[in-house]
This record gives C-alpha cells, structure tokens and sequence, in this order.
C-alpha cells in the first residue's frame, strides 16, 4: 500500500457538495437517494482512477474479475453513505434501524473508566459510528485524523455540525500527542482510522484479502506507549436503512518490552487485517479506499 491517498486532489464541487446537502434536509433521505443514481453514472464514467481501484478491489475479495455492474453498484454503496452523512451529523438518528454488537468488548473497559484506542479502517460509516458513541454516556471520543486532506468537505459537516470540532484532535502538529495522551489520561478514548499511510511512516506488511499489504504502525506504536486497550470497530452499511456496528478487541493493553515491540505490533496489525477482511466478506461494497492498496496493484496505476 502506497501514501497516494495524501497527494490526491479533492474530489467533486464544493457547491454539489452543498446541493446536495441542502436537497438531503429540504426533501429528505428517500428522495435525495433517487439522484445517486446520476451521480454514480458520473463518476463510473469520468472517474477512471477511482473505477479501476473499485474494480482491483472486488476483483480480489471475489476472487473473479469484476464487472462493470459491480462497480456501478460499489460506488452507488459509497455514495449513499456519503448522503447519511448529512443525517448523522445532524443527529437525525431516527431515519435509522442501527444494531449493535458485541458492545461488551467496549463496555468491560469503559465500566473501569478506562480509555480505549477505537482503531477503524475506511470500511463502511465512520459517523454511524459517532452516533453510537454519542449514546453511550461513559463513552468520550476525540477523533484523531489529518482535517486538511479534506478541507471541502470538512467545510460542509462543520456547517451542519460545528460542535463536531471540538472533537477532533488534528495530526500533524507538534502538541497532537500530548492530547491524545491527556485525554487517555482522564479516561477519555481515541478514534482513529488505521488502513492508510501517511508520507513518511512505518508500515508493516499483512496479509489481506490473499495479498501482501501494508498497514500503518502509528496506531500501535500509540498503543504500546500509553498501555491502553485497542477496539477495533466498523459500522457496516447493510442497504435500505441498516446499519450494523461491530466490535472486536486487538489487545487489552499493549506493554511490550523494547526487544518484543515489534513482534507484537506485527502480530496485532495482522490480527486486524484478519478481522478487517472478515468484514469486508460479510459486506463487500462497503469498502471505501479508492486507490491502491496492494503492493501488487501498480498495474491499476494510469
């Protein structure tokens, strides 16, 4: 896996972005859905790059060349998730059936007022996600992510939501760890997506979806020095009006010795691509990296 994603441009118009947020709240969600369709036509037809990733992608987790349908079908899955973004970050929760499971791998910790590292991947719904947490009232969560790889669209969820960025806590800058160590130090928990490189980082390689990958070490570097659980989690998007947001633990408190940290920050990180490509099996089009993944993928490349 390549750090392409950080030097992508934005996609789409700030002012479709905006239409079609305003048509979400002025019409509603099932009518708003009908303009996916010509949305997703536009982007299968003038989004080369993003067309040949989806189609790298399915291809490896149904072990078949995919078809053009298929792909149709991917980005129609991405887009509608992207149009419940509009809902979710208004607290509009109601226009939804959510299920929640295996919540006790959460609950254990946070019952101990202990923070947790909540470790997801760009798989199905992240702000699903937020609104399970903002039910759970021992559950605080700051956001841990880079605002400004996507700063159109951050402009449009802080206008619907302006309370939503006193939640995140921004990487890359010089007091970002001494937050996130503050905050775990008060019981508080971290979310952070862990399935894509930023220049400069170290990586380790897994095995996903029967090829060689790589993931991020930063999430279990952090892990390792501040001893906290870590949860993985994803919030599946399921069709119609579901959601399913899923648990599994990775570690109840990483604190190797220096000569064994590596080991076992290899060993977790494989155990997450694991439970990572369960997912993605159990609902395909929900994964959402439009680029390359695989190490082998250069061949997707324009």
């Amino acid at each position: 896996m390549t750090n392409q994603w950080t030097q992508e441009p934005e996609r789409g118009s700030l002012f479709l972005i905006r239409f079609v947020t305003w048509l979400a709240k002025t019409l509603g969600r099932s009518i708003t859905r009908i303009l996916l369709h010509p949305i997703t036509l536009y982007f299968l037809i003038f989004h080369g790059r993003a067309r040949r990733h989806s189609a790298a992608y399915l291809s490896q987790v149904h072990a078949k060349p995919a078809r053009l349908v298929d792909v149709y079908t991917h980005i129609w899955w991405f887009s509608a998730t992207i149009l419940d973004r509009v809902f979710f970050l208004t607290d509009c929760f109601d226009e939804f059936d959510i299920q929640i499971h295996n919540l006790d791998v959460l609950t254990k910790h946070l019952d101990q007022k202990q923070g947790c590292i909540m470790l997801g991947a760009h798989l199905g719904s992240f702000e699903a996600m937020r609104c399970m947490a903002s039910r759970q009232d021992n559950l605080s969560l700051k956001i841990l992510m880079y605002p400004e790889n996507s700063q159109r669209i951050n402009s449009v969820i802080n206008a619907l939501n302006p309370k939503l960025a006193e939640s995140i806590i921004p990487l890359g800058h010089p007091q970002s760890m001494i937050a996130v160590k503050e905050w775990l130090d008060k019981g508080g928990s971290i979310g952070i997506l862990g399935d894509r490189i930023s220049i400069g980082e170290k990586v380790v390689p897994v095995q996903f979806l029967n090829a060689e990958a790589e993931i991020p070490q930063g999430p279990m570097i952090l892990a390792s020095v501040t001893g906290v659980p870590v949860i993985m989690f994803t919030a599946l998007y399921r069709g119609g009006r579901r959601y399913d947001i899923l648990f599994h633990e990775l570690s109840d408190g990483l604190r190797p010795a220096r000569a064994e940290r590596q080991a076992i920050i290899a060993h977790t990180l494989q155990d997450y691509a694991d439970q990572l490509e369960v997912w993605c099996r159990m609902e395909p089009n929900n994964w959402f990296n439009f680029y390359n993944f695989w190490k082998k993928a250069e061949s997707y490349e324009e």
